[in-house]
């Protein structure tokens, strides 16, 4: 080791959804944090771009100001709106949680930057439920599981390394597990102790195609050569395999599944999956975006009882998964103030004529100049905090790895609360 770098170990990931615990890290003296193992293309590009330059001053409109004068000045613009919107919101429970409450005291609507993924999933949830699953029960039981629509991959690249390995502690000794990949063909190198195959089909026929393998799967005929372009003689032999699994997991990326056919091809893998539990154990594991996504979606529900994609207003908050999207708000001219908030990479918010507050990760690069610029933290590379892992169950600490004066944006969200005009402080 050089003189001025730091090794450190089992430190938790927090830039995707899996918030793997067994990465080592090298802080150098200057403070920047390198990925050392194991391999993973977010994490190492999440910790480079942490490594951004620390002096980047609070701004109002563009020019240099002192973080109090950016606070008042937050808060002013926040106490003259009419409709403002909270969005992004892509940081640690601790962050959410003083994003909402700042949204419940100016009446906004609030939103995640992933949030479309979350909802194709929960509406199909609300309509019929799902059984679901964990990580650890995939990997410590699952002996066959079905990849629906584009690799998940693409989200968790570690995911099949986290979830598949060679042995599982309640799979029979020498074991091998299936991997079957129904629609989009694998986008990397899949593990040589996985015995996989892929059944290709068009992102807008999966509905069609998980709808004729529940028919086969509840022993129902199919009276057409093909579905999708898949022979039925296939479809037959695949919905046998799955009724065989003593274990069967369905694995998908709501948020990487498009198309007005997206929602109806999870709510048919969530009815395949409620149906192969007739006859043996089957479960559902949704692959959520990163940005800090599940734990915003707990955090919303615990604390008002409903989904993101909701408004607080003076009757309580109200959920509306369309009418209260990002896009849509702005787009209609239905928010009239953007509250931006990015701390765990530096994406940009949409464009948009609204003044724009944003507390952001120090490189994000803007199409128009905030109204207010706070540079926040990121949580587990600045500050501590919590995160929830994809499956909802699990959530975990985060650790600093450095010291830096970067603030976090729970801090300043609290502070900008505590400057709007009646709120005590």
């Amino acid at each position: 080791m050089n003189a001025g770098e730091m090794w450190l170990d089992e430190a938790v990931c927090p830039f995707c959804s899996l918030l793997c615990d067994d990465l080592r890290l090298e802080r150098s003296a200057d403070g920047a944090v390198t990925l050392i193992g194991p391999e993973c293309p977010i994490a190492r590009s999440g910790y480079a771009q942490a490594a951004a330059p620390i002096d980047q001053p609070p701004s109002i409109d563009g020019e240099p100001a002192t973080e109090r004068a950016a606070i008042e000045r937050a808060a002013a613009l926040i106490a003259a709106s009419a409709a403002p919107l909270v969005a992004g919101m892509a940081v640690d429970v601790d962050g959410v949680r003083a994003a909402l409450a700042l949204a419940d005291a100016c009446g906004a609507a609030v939103d995640h930057l992933q949030s479309e993924g979350l909802i194709r999933l929960l509406l199909p949830l609300i309509e019929g439920g799902a059984v679901q699953t964990s990580l650890s029960e995939v990997r410590n039981r699952a002996d066959f599981v079905l990849v629906l629509g584009p690799d998940p991959r693409r989200l968790a690249p570690r995911l099949l390394e986290r979830v598949l390995p060679p042995a599982g502690l309640f799979l029979p000794s020498g074991a091998k597990r299936r991997l079957i990949f129904l629609g989009d063909a694998p986008e990397a190198e899949l593990p040589a102790h996985l015995v996989c195959d892929t059944i290709s089909a068009p992102a807008g026929r999966l509905a069609e195609l998980v709808g004729a393998l529940v028919r086969l799967s509840s022993g129902g005929p199919l009276r057409r050569p093909e579905i999708a372009g898949v022979a039925v003689e296939r479809l037959d032999e695949l919905a046998q395999q799955l009724r065989q699994a003593r274990y069967g997991v369905a694995l998908f990326a709501p948020g990487l599944m498009e198309g007005p056919q997206a929602e109806p091809a999870i709510s048919a893998m969530l009815h395949l999956v409620r149906e192969l539990n007739r006859v043996t154990r089957w479960a559902a594991l949704p692959i959520a975006g990163g940005d800090g996504l599940v734990g915003a979606a707990q955090a919303m529900l615990w604390q008002s009882g409903l989904p993101l994609r909701s408004r607080f207003d003076a009757m309580g908050p109200r959920f509306d998964p369309y009418r209260y999207s990002t896009q849509r708000l702005l787009a209609e001219s239905e928010a009239d103030l953007l509250l931006w908030i990015s701390a765990l990479r530096p994406t940009p918010p949409p464009d948009s004529p609204v003044p724009l507050i944003a507390l952001a990760h120090p490189q994000t690069r803007f199409a128009r100049t905030p109204s207010v610029f706070l540079s926040v933290g990121v949580p587990g590379v600045d500050h501590g905090g919590v995160m929830f892992r994809t499956d909802g169950l699990v959530a975990l600490p985060l650790a600093p790895v450095r010291s830096a004066p970067r603030r976090n944006a729970a801090e300043l969200l609290s502070a900008i609360l505590r400057a709007l005009p009646g709120v005590a402080g």
